[in-house]
């Protein structure tokens, strides 16, 4: 699986990276660089702006703002800079703004390449307050191709960076794929809000021309995010990223020496694919899916509606799906007002080749984790490092944990506890408890042992380790609880039941999915003798059709075998404590017989099993009896059609023997 997922990024990101590759990829309408500083400018439809340059720093499109005069500049076709040597500094569209708004639309592509740093939309903001913003609207992709010519160089899609937190905002149509030695997709340092309708690709590995990586970069990082007030990021697809040191996410509210106290909100619409193509030259690199760096001075929400998936080539490499770090060494933040809230949803999975979630705490910090599938690390699923705090403030919701090989779910990560059960945070682990309604006949809910309902984190229902769950059944009249289970597809296994029901104990690590079999209750079924006279007496011969209680002759027995000779002739519940009380497995029920109805299987599948048979002539219908071999027989169901030929019993389980019996009947005049 490695193997496969690694090569699946790779081939995504060379794909996504290198959209135009020469110069005649545009048709240039417009081959110098352009700027505006004031007013409104609007170039023609289908205008190109596309330059051509080498050694210098570019900017191709620029929009200054400043002392309260706003610029603007709609560009009505694509941005693109083409190396035709080292570029230095290359942007594709920079905007400022200074005490005054500038905007920038490009209703097509940006394109930047073959520069040592290189920008697809470049925005900064030295305003003195919030009421000026710098903002761009790309309505195609961006593609960055940073090349490094001298030193390391650095690509961003988006570069967005003001000193004194200000308001910027973006948001680009479709994909942004950036490539460097540090690659960053989208570089956010102030307040606003960018949007992204497609996925981001980050690659800082440097390819020969057969696609092999012949240098591993330093980083990749898909959206880089620190704020002041509220910064918004919404991704409406995947974040794609591979390096030596690649992030999914890197989100700060404690950016070097400076206090950012701001509120940071990611939404990724997909997954997050985190592949490290092996260590660099000057350390062993770490790799995140999602990376909090918190100083406890801000609240911070990251929520993914599909899986997070980390994985390496090199052992040495440090791997995590999700990745919790306080900044500095002071974890007691007790000059700091609080509390302030770390909180983490994933829709889908979390897997890591190391680490699946790490944990570090703070006081004041509190930790909201919620993933809604499972949670697997190679090494560790959960690793946790208290500071000496404890797990009061960490709070964490998952569906299943897989344990390590020593059996632990949790782990501490340092400290003479290393290695360790975290028990404490095992017992107050929220296990989402999933249900599996049936298709027909009503449905059920979940109970504690007292028969409340179980507690919920955001709308999902929850229970720890060691606790009884009840199946509590809502069905429709006429119907009726068979069986209850836990597990999924082909892997379920049937309830324990007692007085109140059937019920699991939720296991350590979770993992329940709870289902239900139901079925329609037996409904009485019209006897074809006649009952007993008004004296209450059977004076005369039985059923067989011969004379009534009073010795009279039975007219509905003469019926019966005058139009179906070989019918048995006896009421229906009579016959069915016979086949029910019956040893079938060793021996036929008395009377029956394989040459009218001649049943058979005409088709088993792996859960299910046709039963056929010959219709018989003058039936009103068909009683199906059947159960294990082993067990007694139980009816099933009731076929109110002469006509009908055919029954499928469904639901079966693999690998076990099945017994049936199909009787005929027929409606007496008596009822």
């Amino acid at each position: 699986m490695k193997k496969v997922l690694s090569t699946l990024l790779t081939v995504a990101l060379i794909l996504s990276l290198t959209p135009y590759g020469t110069s005649d990829v545009f048709a240039a309408d417009i081959t110098e660089p352009i700027e505006v500083t004031s007013g409104e400018t609007v170039l023609p439809d289908g205008d190109n702006v596309t330059v051509i340059g080498n050694y210098e720093d570019y900017d191709v499109v620029k929009v200054l703002a400043a002392g309260g005069v706003n610029s603007s500049l709609k560009v009505n076709g694509n941005v693109s800079l083409i190396g035709d040597g080292p570029i230095k500094n290359g942007t594709g569209g920079y905007v400022e703004s200074i005490n005054a708004s500038a905007s920038l639309s490009v209703s097509g592509n940006v394109f930047t390449g073959k520069s040592q740093n290189a920008n697809g939309i470049r925005l900064k903001n030295i305003s003195y307050n919030n009421d000026f913003v710098a903002s761009a609207d790309v309505g195609g992709s961006i593609s960055v191709e940073g090349e490094r010519f001298w030193n390391p160089n650095l690509a961003y899609g988006i570069d967005a960076y003001s000193e004194q937190m200000r308001v910027m905002n973006a948001s680009v149509g479709k994909d942004i794929s950036v490539k460097g030695t540090c690659a960053s997709g989208i570089y956010h340092r102030g307040i606003g809000k960018v949007t992204v309708g497609g996925s981001i690709f980050a690659d800082s590995n440097i390819y020969d021309s057969d696609g092999n990586i012949t240098d591993r970069g330093i980083y990749a990082v898909g959206t880089e995010l620190s704020s002041s007030g509220k910064t918004e990021v919404d991704i409406k697809g995947s974040i794609f990223s591979s390096g030596a040191c690649a992030d999914g996410a890197v989100i700060y509210n404690k950016y070097s020496d400076t206090d950012i106290r701001g509120e940071i909100d990611l939404s990724v619409g997909k997954d997050i694919i985190v592949q490290s193509s092996g260590a660099d030259d000057e350390e062993n690199g770490r790799n995140r899916g999602i990376y909090l760096f918190c100083g406890g001075y801000g609240d911070i929400s990251a929520e993914v509606k599909g899986d997070i998936k980390v994985s390496k080539t090199d052992p040495s490499v440090y791997c995590a799906g999700i990745d919790i770090i306080p900044y500095g060494s002071d974890y007691s933040n007790d000059d700091i007002p609080g509390p302030f809230y770390n909180n983490v949803h994933v829709h889908g999975d979390v897997f890591s080749d190391d680490i699946g979630i790490s944990i570090d705490v703070k006081k004041q910090m509190i930790n909201n984790i919620l993933i809604e599938g499972t949670v697997s690390g190679a090494e560790s699923s959960i690793d946790f490092d208290d500071k000496g705090y404890g797990v009061e403030d960490t709070n964490l919701t998952v569906w299943k944990i897989i344990p390590n090989a020593n059996g632990h779910i949790t782990e501490y990560d340092l400290g003479e506890n290393k290695g360790k059960p975290v028990t404490e945070l095992e017992n107050k682990i929220n296990y989402i408890i999933r249900t599996e309604q049936p298709s027909a006949g009503g449905t059920f809910s979940v109970v504690k042992a007292d028969g409340n309902a179980l507690d919920k984190v955001e709308d999902l229902e929850v229970a720890h380790e060691g606790e009884k769950v009840y199946i509590k059944p809502e069905l429709k009249e006429g119907y009726t609880l068979k069986a209850a289970y836990n597990g999924e597809g082909d892997n379920k296994t049937e309830l324990s039941k007692d007085d109140g029901g059937y019920y699991i104990v939720v296991p350590q690590g979770g993992g329940v999915t709870l289902s239900v079999d139901v079925e329609e209750a037996p409904k009485p079924t019209p006897t074809p003798t006649p009952t007993p006279d008004g004296n209450g007496g059977n004076g005369g011969k039985d059923g067989n059709g011969n004379q009534d209680g009073n010795g009279n002759q039975d007219k509905d027995g003469d019926e019966i075998t005058k139009d179906i000779p070989f019918a048995e002739n006896i009421p229906v519940e009579e016959k069915q404590t016979v086949i029910e009380t019956a040893n079938t497995d060793k021996n036929d029920i008395a009377g029956s017989t394989m040459k009218y109805l001649g049943l058979k299987a005409a088709k088993v599948k792996k859960n299910s099993i046709k039963l056929s048979w010959k219709k018989v002539k003058g039936a009103d219908g068909y009683i199906i009896y059947g159960n294990k071999c082993g067990k007694k027989m139980k009816y099933i169901t009731t076929i109110k059609n002469g006509d009908a030929k055919s029954y499928t019993a469904k639901k079966l389980k693999k690998g076990k023997y099945y017994k049936y019996m199909v009787v005929a009947y027929k409606t007496t005049a008596s009822g």
